[in-house]
């Protein structure tokens, strides 16, 4: 009985052991997920890998670097504003605001929000927009993250359940992005206007009047005044990000910036 009990005992052990290491390797991958690849207002390009943030110029020649691990994980990267760099930590729930020269000016605590899942800036007043899923409300927020706008029950508004990976703000217009529903437009009064359904897409990017989103390995675009729709790119291989930029088109994959 004894030598029963030693080796149940002994099976427990190991099995804790196999789950024990099971669950860092998911929390280890699911921390390094971060990949973004982004443009600002004047061409410059900027990569956010391995936790470290590099600017190029349009032609990729290295502008300036700086590693940001000490912050957490990155959930998004806004760089629409050269001088005014976001980006979103949803862990740690705050916004960290850099120059363009990479460096930190400014730090805005969220905690005090119910759980903000999504955030990008805004084109005015360098102001923000955030969301949170479980309250279904869109906010905007002054440079110090003080409410001055706020629109609650976005799912009931657009008849849909929605859990949107995604919240930008182009050409006086704010969107939701939700693979399984579609692009949700919005004005800048939090009234729904229209809904795109872009079938497929994982990734939602604007420029130029269009509507840039990934599905698999292509890239295809959406003309927001003619509706007509395209495949731009046919990549052989897959990517985590992409830009549409005056030179074409950038993938980043495995942490390298392919221009096509």
């Amino acid at each position: 009985m004894k030598r029963l009990n030693k080796i149940a005992l002994l099976l427990l052990v190991f099995i804790l052991v196999i789950f024990s290491c099971t669950t860092s390797k998911n929390v280890t991958k699911e921390q390094e997920k971060t990949s973004f690849l982004s443009q600002d207002k004047m061409g410059n390009l900027y990569q956010i890998s391995d936790m470290k943030i590099t600017k190029y110029s349009s032609d990729l020649k290295p502008i300036q670097s700086n590693s940001i691990f000490s912050n957490g994980t990155i959930a998004s990267f806004d760089s629409r504003n050269p001088l005014q760099l976001m980006l979103f930590y949803k862990q740690q729930q705050e916004i960290i605001l850099l120059d363009n020269t990479l460096s930190q000016t400014n730090k805005i605590d969220l905690n005090s929000f119910e759980l903000i899942d999504l955030a990008c800036g805004s084109n005015r007043d360098n102001s923000f927009w955030l969301y949170s899923i479980t309250t279904q409300t869109l906010m905007k927020t002054d440079k110090v993250g003080k409410v001055t706008n706020e629109y609650k029950n976005i799912a009931q508004l657009v008849e849909r359940d929605i859990n949107p990976t995604q919240l930008l703000e182009y050409e006086n217009q704010v969107y939701l992005f939700d693979p399984n529903e579609g692009l949700f437009v919005f004005d800048l009064y939090g009234n729904y206007v229209k809904r795109y359904l872009l079938r497929g897409a994982e990734i939602v990017k604007f420029s130029q009047y269009q509507i840039f989103y990934k599905v698999y390995k292509q890239i295809k675009s959406l003309d927001l005044l003619s509706l007509d729709e395209k495949i731009i790119l046919e990549s052989d291989i897959d990517f985590d990000d992409f830009i549409v930029g005056k030179k074409g088109v950038s993938i980043l994959s495995n942490n390298t910036i392919i221009q096509k």
